[in-house]
């Protein structure tokens, strides 16, 4: 019989296939499914919010990494609902680049729940696509997180953005045959911080002048004085360089000496002393094994001696700085120069004194101001300008006002266009001079002048028969007159006619 070789030689065939296994294939690299914040990139799952207050956005990305054969996507993502909310179903949607564009994507209805905290939406291949899946990585979705609270002060809030698993719904990757597709999730971290408080801003290393300010009327000539150039809030500092210039025909230097902060021998001072041009010039380098000064408060580097030549003023200027390092590297510093005067310039509004303290609108109200040179010189081509409340009425220069004596001027203030019924405060200015320092006294309100809308007798504020009444009973008057009623003079010519009786019928029925 011919059945018997049949089935041992089958028996044999099926024995070696046991034995001897085929070859599995390559195992697949892992496949992510994973939370990203776009503006990190991938592998930083971080999300902060550290200035922006409730209404903030920030956009997650979910995307798939090293995935084969996948045909649809199902995603469960999760967050908690007290510090982050999707504010509108479109801000769960597939971005322009969605790994499924090309092939008839086809969606299922989002779950967005914003008491529990997840939005749940899936997408699988169409049927007419031309392809029934896809291979590589991509984003497959985004979700816009809104901030819904800000931390306390102190406070870090914080929750995890996650790819839920572990639900009826839970988030998961399939093939075309409906099979799960195995995967690792990375999840995202979302954290809000009460900003820390800013530093404060450091103090920049400062070369000064000191002391800045030397005002004495007693250092006359050939009095001298003494000023240091210091340095302060500095590290490390190896070399320095400055020029300083002053009015040669008020001082000069007599004297110059380089201090030794740190009782310091190994350095090259160089410097230069020009009393024509007024101008001194230092420049010191320190060198190796010299200790570099590093300093908070302010210490002197350099002592100057000046001697009085003159009555006057003159700033003490430093200028054309340079601060190196150890390494020979500039330091960003502030340089602050100084004052010399042996002199006192100083004026005072010492009165204000309006004509009137009533007028018709479009009369001229003349004021007097009075200034005194409160200083030690003479003061030529000085400003005074007047005020009423924040307007200006006119600017006078004055050609010289001698040390303790005063002058009054007069303004006149042309009050046609100024709005009638108010009270206007009047003031006076003396525009500070070169060098003055007792500002307190250039300015000083004092006066009042009350604008009338033209006819308005009684100061009712309006014009009417009650005006018209007192006019006419006030009519052919003038000063010294038993019947003179100065309001009715409206256009201020010290006599009340027929004049002043058209100025009224003109503005007749106004009101203020």
């Amino acid at each position: 019989m011919k059945i018997l070789p049949i089935l041992v030689v089958a028996i044999l065939l099926l024995g070696s296939i046991m034995v001897f296994p085929m070859t599995p294939a390559e195992a697949s690299p892992t496949t992510y499914v994973s939370v990203i914040n776009p503006d990190t990139g991938n592998g930083n799952f971080l999300f902060t919010n550290l200035s922006p207050p409730p209404g903030g956005v920030f956009t997650v990305n979910i995307t798939v990494t090293d995935v084969l054969n996948l045909a649809g996507w199902q995603v469960n993502l999760t967050f908690d609902p007290t510090l982050l909310t999707i504010a509108a179903p479109a801000d769960v949607y597939q971005p322009s680049d969605h790994i499924f564009k090309d092939l008839d994507p086809k969606t299922v209805g989002k779950d967005i729940n914003n008491v529990v905290g997840y939005v749940m939406w899936g997408c699988a291949v169409g049927p007419s696509s031309p392809s029934d899946h896809f291979d590589g990585s991509g984003r497959i979705m985004c979700v816009k997180l809104t901030v819904i609270k800000t931390p306390s002060e102190g406070e870090t809030l914080s929750c995890n953005i996650v790819l839920d698993r572990a639900g009826i719904y839970s988030t998961s990757i399939v093939d075309p045959d409906a099979n799960d597709i195995p995967f690792t999730e990375q999840n995202g971290y979302y954290e809000y911080k009460w900003p820390a408080p800013p530093p404060p801003p450091p103090t920049p290393p400062t070369l000064a002048v000191e002391p800045p300010l030397i005002i004495d009327p007693t250092l006359t000539p050939p009095k001298t004085f003494k000023i240091n150039i210091t340095i302060a809030n500095v590290t490390d500092l190896y070399g320095y360089e400055f020029s300083l210039s002053y009015d040669p025909t008020i001082l000069c230097c007599i004297s110059l000496t380089i201090r030794d902060p740190l009782n310091e021998t190994n350095y090259l001072p160089e410097f230069a002393v020009n009393n024509t041009a007024g101008l001194v010039w230092v420049k010191v380098t320190y060198y190796s094994p010299a200790i570099p000064i590093t300093t908070n408060a302010s210490v002197p580097l350099v002592t100057l001696i000046f001697r009085v030549k003159g009555i006057g003023v003159t700033p003490l200027d430093l200028h054309n700085t340079s601060l190196t390092d150890v390494w020979g590297r500039p330091v960003a510093h502030v340089a602050k120069d100084g004052l010399f005067a042996n002199l006192i310039r100083d004026l005072a509004v010492v009165s204000v004194v309006p004509y009137l303290s009533v007028a018709y609108q479009g009369w001229i109200v003349k004021i007097n101001v009075t200034i005194r040179n409160e200083g030690k010189i003479t003061e030529t081509s000085f400003d005074i300008k007047a005020y009423y409340d924040n307007n200006t009425i006119g600017t006078i220069t004055v050609p010289s006002l001698d040390p303790d004596k005063n002058i009054t001027i007069t303004f006149n203030w042309d009050t046609h266009g100024v709005t009638p019924c108010h009270n206007y405060t009047i003031s006076a200015e003396a525009i500070p001079l070169p060098f003055e320092l007792d500002l307190s006294d250039n300015y000083l309100s004092d006066g009042n002048v009350k604008i009338k809308l033209v006819g308005d007798v009684n100061t009712d504020r309006k014009v009417d028969v009650k005006d018209l009444v007192l006019l006419i009973k006030a009519f052919a008057s003038y000063p010294g007159h038993p019947r003179w009623d100065p309001d009715a003079d409206l256009n201020g010519d010290h006599k009340i006619d027929i004049k002043d009786l058209v100025l009224l019928i003109k503005n007749f029925g106004k009101t203020c």
